[in-house]
């Protein structure tokens, strides 16, 4: 139920909230460079310096959050295995009177699926306060090597006022692509459990020379039948019955 409901989405995110908003940040990231080249390149290239330290950060950390998303996904699935069991089941429930204990027993799995959730927006929280942290220090060394430039009489003022302007929308981009490939792993847990459904082996078609059961009535007689197990002595004997359709 939980991959037919939620999982199943897993599609619609990677391509339209994943895919779609990588490359429109990478393409505003290629033209905006491409400004600032245009008016320093020197400062363009160090605004750049910060891009391995985000690519190894989140080759790093991408890897330790897609455990942590399908855990979270595969807790949530149990949740709402437990919820369905009991309300497809409720006329057995109040029969035996069994709601405290599958109050319980879903409070457990609710509370299980919580904690693996709220681990999980712990670590994507950890991962953007880096990013950021990184862009702020890429900023930071731009705003340095302008200065030194200013000083030296290399740049205008003016220039290293208008360089900063737009090293926001190079950044932006940065933070965009970084961000949406770490809030990605929910959706790639997702399509691998959808991708272990359609694996799953398929039941087995009738062999080739099957009995065809076209042809029967459903009519079984008995005619004096005994019955023994392999470890003991005959239990049944000479019992006659017939079993109408």
């Amino acid at each position: 139920l939980y991959r037919l409901e939620s999982d199943a989405c897993c599609l619609e995110h990677i391509v339209l909230r994943g895919l779609f908003p990588i490359v429109f940040s990478a393409l505003t990231l290629v033209a905006m460079f491409a400004v600032l080249a245009g008016i320093d390149l020197e400062l363009a290239l160090v605004s750049l310096a910060v891009i391995p330290f985000l690519y190894l950060w989140l080759r790093f950390y991408t890897g330790r959050m897609l455990p942590v998303a399908r855990l979270a996904k595969e807790l949530e699935s149990e949740m709402v295995q437990r919820l369905h069991e009991s309300i497809s089941s409720i006329r057995l429930v109040k029969t035996y009177a069994r709601e405290d204990f599958e109050q319980r027993r879903f409070s457990d799995a609710a509370e299980r699926a919580l904690c693996a959730r709220l681990g999980s927006a712990k670590q994507e929280s950890i991962f953007g306060a880096v990013v950021s942290s990184l862009t702020i220090a890429g900023t930071s060394l731009v705003i340095l090597a302008g200065g030194l430039s200013v000083l030296h009489g290399r740049i205008s003022l003016g220039t290293l006022l208008l360089l900063t302007a737009y090293l926001g929308f190079v950044y932006g981009p940065l933070c965009g692509i970084a961000n949406t490939t770490g809030a990605l792993q929910h959706a790639v847990a997702s399509a691998r459990r959808v991708r272990e459904t359609f694996a799953l082996a398929t039941e087995p078609a009738d062999p080739q020379h099957a009995l065809q059961t076209s042809g029967l009535t459903g009519h079984v007689v008995f005619e004096n039948v005994s019955f023994a197990y392999d470890t003991g002595g005959p239990v049944l004997y000479g019992i006659s019955f017939a079993a109408a359709p």
